[in-house]
C-alpha cells in the first residue's frame, strides 16, 4: 500500500547506509499537542481517515532529503526503520563476533565507510552468536548523507528471537530523540516499536511521538498487522489503537475486516475493510475501498449512528 510506504526513501536512505496524555514523553520527545477526542464533520472527514490510517495528518508535508513533498506516515517510519537497523545490527554487530560466545562489541562506522559525507554511527551492545540474540544501541552522530540530510540520537534494539535464515522474528526497538533535518525541515521520534514475524504475518505495535516541524503525531497502542500471502496475488492488512494529533486530538482507529491490497501493484486497497476512525460525541468515518484508485468516504457527524456525508475519493487524496 502506498500509504504505508511513503517514508520508505528517506530511512531506508538512512539507515541502509549504515549497514497517551499531554506532556507525556516518547524518547525524549514530549506530546504537547491535543489530547481531547477530535471533531469529525463533513468537512474534515477525509483528512481525519488519513490521520488515522497513515498514523500522521495526510496533508502534512516533511521535506527531508529524498522524501521531499511526500507525507509522512508513523507506520512507515517504524516499519523501515526497524527493518533497516535489523540488518545494521545483523550484518555489522553478529558477523563480526567470534562463534560461540556472548560478545561485546564497540564499533565506530565513519560516513566515509558506507559512501556518506559525515559524521559517524557508533554501535555498542552484546549479541550471542549461537543464538544472535542480544541488544545493540547504535548512536548517529551528525551522520550526513550526500542529499544533505543529517541524523543524530540513538536507536537501540534488542532481537529475542531469529529463524534459521537469521532473519528477526521477534524484535523491539527503542529510539531517543532521534533527528532527522536538512536546511529547513526537521523531524524528531521517540518511543519503541514491537515486532513479530510468524510465517508470512508480520504484527507490528507502536508507541511512538513523531515531531514534524512543530506538528506532532502520537500512535498509542497502535497495531499494525500485514499478511504477506492472505490470499493468491494479495497481502492483508489490518489497524486497530488510538492516534493523536496536535491540532485535532486523537481517534480510535480499527479494521472491521482485513484491506486487501493486490502484490502486482502495492498501491492501495481494492477491497475488504472497512477501516473505522472514531472521534468525540461516537462521530466517525468509515472508509470502503472500492477498487485500487478509488475509496467510499462516509461520515457519521452526529454520533447517531446514521452516516450522513458521503463520497468516493480517489485514495490519493486520503
Amino acid at each position: 500500500m502506498k500509504l504505508i510506504h511513503m517514508a520508505l526513501a528517506v530511512i531506508m536512505t538512512v539507515l541502509f547506509l549504515g549497514c497517551s496524555s499531554g506532556g507525556s514523553s516518547d524518547g525524549g520527545v514530549v506530546y504537547t499537542g491535543k489530547t481531547t477526542p477530535a471533531v469529525i464533520t463533513a468537512t474534515n472527514a477525509e483528512s481525519m481517515a488519513g490521520a488515522g490510517l497513515n498514523g500522521s495528518q495526510s496533508s502534512s508535508t516533511v521535506a527531508v532529503g529524498a522524501l521531499q513533498g511526500s507525507a509522512v506516515s508513523g507506520i512507515a517510519v517504524a516499519q523501515n526503520i526497524v527493518g533497516s537497523a535489523s540488518s545494521v545490527v545483523q550484518g555489522v554487530a553478529i558477523g563480526s563476533m567470534a562463534a560461540g560466545v556472548i560478545q561485546t562489541t564497540s564499533q565506530t562506522i565513519l560516513a566515509a565507510d558506507v559512501g556518506a559525507v559525515s559524521g559517524s554511527i557508533t554501535l555498542v551492545g552484546q549479541i550471542d552468536d549461537v543464538t544472535h540474540l542480544g541488544t545493540i544501541t547504535m548512536t548517529y552522530n551528525q551522520f550526513t548523507v550526500p542529499s544533505g540530510t543529517v541524523m543524530n540520537g540513538v536507536i537501540t534494539i534488542k532481537v529475542d528471537a531469529v529463524d534459521s535464515l537469521l532473519n528477526r522474528t521477534n524484535a523491539t526497538m527503542t529510539f531517543t530523540s532521534f533527528k532527522v533535518a536538512d536546511a529547513t525541515n526537521s523531524l524528531a521520534m521517540g518511543g519503541s516499536v514491537h515486532i513479530i514475524t510468524a510465517g508470512a504475518t508480520d504484527t507490528m505495535t507502536l508507541n511512538f511521538t513523531i515531531d514534524s516541524n512543530g506538528h506532532q503525531t502520537k500512535m498509542e497502542n497502535f497495531v499494525y498487522v500485514v499478511v504477506s500471502s492472505a490470499a493468491p496475488n494479495f497481502m492483508s492488512e489490518s489497524l486497530s489503537g488510538r492516534v493523536y494529533d496536535s491540532v485535532e486530538g486523537y481517534v480510535d482507529v480499527s479494521t472491521t475486516a482485513p484491506m486487501l491490497t493486490a502484490l502486482s501493484t502495492d498501491l492501495y486497497p481494492s477491497s475488504g475493510g472497512p477501516f473505522l476512525v472514531k472521534g468525540s460525541n461516537n462521530t466517525q468515518v468509515r472508509l470502503t475501498p472500492q477498487n485500487v484508485t478509488s475509496v467510499l468516504v462516509e461520515a457519521d457527524t452526529t454520533g447517531d449512528g446514521i452516516f450522513d456525508y458521503s463520497a468516493v475519493q480517489p485514495w490519493s487524496a486520503i
